[in-house]
């Protein structure tokens, strides 16, 4: 098992849009035991979200994006601006709102605010939410790699006693635990999100960060002494409130619909990855102003997640016990970020594997590879 103290107090800074920071020393092989201290936890407040005004619940879908998330990007901006969508919702009498977020766990804690009807994360945050949330659980989005990006060295050990900037809460802390972990390395983490990574980099606040795309590569184009010493699988999850989704079960069919009809459309021509990517690349600016990716590097990020995805479905292995999933709910459980009451059966039964199945072996009943999107001149099969 694995033991963490607290290192060192607080340091009480702000990284770009990032929360408030915390510090830990990671002491592997031991009962894990840690002492966190808060972070900002009323998102209420937070510099960004504080403009948003959620409409009440009659008649809106209310979306929680990341827009720092190749692929799973380029899909919801198809989503945002699907046409069929629109219409088979306001045939429900439904609307679509989207809203950005950093992380998963920020969607999260709207969703239980009853704030957010629809949110996709990670599988930690995922797991998290299951816990202690009614949330129905019907499709993956992509499956790839969490890298681990380092400064000057060329392994995991070499960065004991250094800084990992990580996101908690979140897959790729569950990552960074597990790459310390497995090499018996001593490391302080320090919380961030994805986007205050590279100015915390080239300014030295951290030696290391655990990372996904397109923040890898927007760091290793920082410099030359930059590289990637650790990688971590991930797979992520599309979800719904249970509330929402019992009240519209034909919503629900027309969202996923249209989560398969975006892939499809990305698939049919490379060009789409290219309009998908200005989208999603617009949004990111208008969530941290100060984040720089160039529109080549998204789109080629965005192509290669594509090649990992793989259909949205939900794979029984992702779900038995000892793989990604289980280790990730005995790692919150561990944390106690789980409550004591809830076990692994209860986060199982928020899953279900048959909804996208249904909608993918019936694709003119669902109109899957017509393709009707605002700002691309409309189209068809």
């Amino acid at each position: 098992m694995i033991k963490t103290r607290m290192l060192k107090k607080v340091a009480g800074y702000l990284l770009g849009l990032a929360v408030i920071a915390t510090v830990f020393l990671f002491i592997p092989n031991q009962e894990k035991e840690y002492a966190e201290t808060p972070v900002l936890k009323d998102l209420s407040h937070h510099p960004v979200y504080s403009t948003y005004r959620f409409s009440p619940p009659e008649g809106v879908v209310r979306i929680g994006i990341q827009p720092f998330w190749v692929y799973v990007a380029n899909i919801m901006e198809a989503m945002r601006r699907d046409r069929i969508l629109a219409q088979e919702l306001a045939e429900l009498g439904l609307r679509a709102e989207y809203y950005s977020f950093l992380n998963g766990p920020d969607i999260n804690f709207f969703m239980r605010k009853g704030q957010i009807d629809m949110g996709l994360s990670g599988y930690i945050p995922t797991l998290q939410i299951a816990s202690e949330h009614d949330i129905l659980i019907p499709a993956s989005l992509d499956r790839s790699f969490y890298n681990l990006v380092a400064r000057d060295v060329y392994s995991i050990q070499q960065l004991e006693g250094k800084r990992i900037g990580t996101s908690f809460g979140t897959d790729p802390h569950h990552a960074t635990f597990d790459a310390l972990a497995s090499t018996n390395t001593f490391a302080t983490l320090i919380q961030m999100e994805g986007n205050a990574m590279i100015e915390a980099m080239q300014n030295d606040r951290i030696d290391a960060a655990m990372t996904w795309e397109p923040i890898t590569s927007a760091l290793l184009k920082q410099n030359n002494n930059l590289s990637v010493v650790f990688r971590s699988r991930w797979v992520s999850f599309l979800y719904f409130d249970r509330k929402f989704a019992s009240a519209n079960p034909r919503g629900i069919q027309a969202f996923l619909s249209a989560l398969i009809r975006a892939i499809n459309w990305l698939n049919a021509d490379s060009d789409n990855f290219i309009i998908s990517s200005n989208w999603a690349i617009e949004t990111c600016l208008a969530l941290s102003p100060d984040f720089k990716i160039s529109r080549k590097d998204f789109v080629s990020k965005a192509q290669a997640a594509r090649e990992m995805a793989g259909k949205p479905i939900i794979y029984h292995s992702e779900l038995a016990d000892g793989g990604l999933l289980y280790s990730g709910f005995h790692f919150l459980k561990n944390d106690q970020k789980i409550p004591a009451n809830i076990e692994w059966k209860d986060v199982l039964a928020r899953f279900d594997k048959n909804l996208v199945a249904q909608i993918i072996v019936n694709p003119l009943k669902w109109r899957l590879n017509e393709f009707d999107y605002e700002g691309t001149g409309g189209g068809h099969e």
